[in-house]
């Protein structure tokens, strides 16, 4: 049981902030001008954020920080496999349906909808070999350069804005995003970190989940969610057992497909 609320802990802090952020999208700004009006949801969902931070590092703090292989990290996808399998479907369809929206507007969207396609395809291979006891490697790298790409196109379009609130959640959630699916790659390479992942997955979720409530077209809002399921499939099949359970395997891990070796 106690298992079971840990895995989903980061779906109900992420509930929550959408549900924050939905609210202040509502309230804490002027409809017309869009400029913030100072409501209290404002300053209460930052602080939450920020709280829901410090609480996953705290339960995160005792899991060993060093190198570890992918079988020191995660257990093979099995129960998880098809939220795995079901955020990996929606990051393809939603860039493709971003592709298909851009074809006569925007290069930029046409360019983050090819680079989704891609990387759900390269997560689709990496899950096949991860369950057939192969090490994935460089294909875990995907879904790291989509959201970097990600987060440069969204500070591009922010730019010019002038109300920092009307924007930073997305910000925040790319970024976590960036972080959390670098983390899971690493593993591959021998050189992951369970405290580490946890943390960034956890926010990653968290701070996805609450980027539901920004998402401007249906297309975005795909993508938040697949993008979002995949790494809460990474975290439902990350190891739960002892942090001495897990040193243990860190000397068979810690070379499984490491860079040059």
């Amino acid at each position: 049981m106690k298992k079971t609320i840990f895995l989903a802990l980061p779906l109900v802090t992420g509930a929550v902030g959408f549900l924050g952020r939905a609210a202040e999208i509502r309230l804490g700004f002027d409809s017309a001008t869009g400029l913030a009006v100072g409501h209290v949801i404002s300053t209460v969902l930052p602080l939450y954020l920020a709280a829901a931070a410090i609480l996953y590092l705290v339960l995160s703090w005792r899991q060993p920080a060093g190198r570890q292989g992918l079988s020191a990290g995660f257990d093979t996808p099995q129960g998880p496999l098809p939220v795995l399998l079901a955020g990996i479907l929606l990051t393809i369809a939603g860039g493709g349906w971003l592709m298909a929206l851009s074809l006569q507007s925007s290069l930029l969207d046409l360019l983050l909808g090819a680079l989704s396609v891609v990387s759900g395809c390269a997560m689709f291979a990496a899950v096949k070999q991860w369950r057939q006891g192969e090490a994935p490697g460089g294909l875990l790298l995907a879904p790291v350069l989509l959201y970097v790409a990600w987060l440069l196109l969204t500070y591009k379009n922010y730019a010019d804005f002038p109300v920092t609130a009307r924007f930073y959640v997305e910000v925040l959630a790319l970024a976590a995003l960036t972080l959390a699916a670098y983390q899971a790659a690493a593993f591959a390479y021998g050189i992951g970190s369970r405290r580490w992942f946890r943390v960034s997955a956890a926010m990653a979720v968290t701070l996805g989940c609450t980027a539901l409530a920004d998402s401007v077209s249906l297309p975005v809002l795909v993508l938040y969610g697949g993008a979002v399921l995949q790494i809460y499939g990474l975290w439902l099949c990350q190891r739960t057992d002892a942090p001495e359970t897990a040193e243990s395997q860190e000397t068979e891990g810690s070379g499984e497909n490491a860079p040059g070796e």
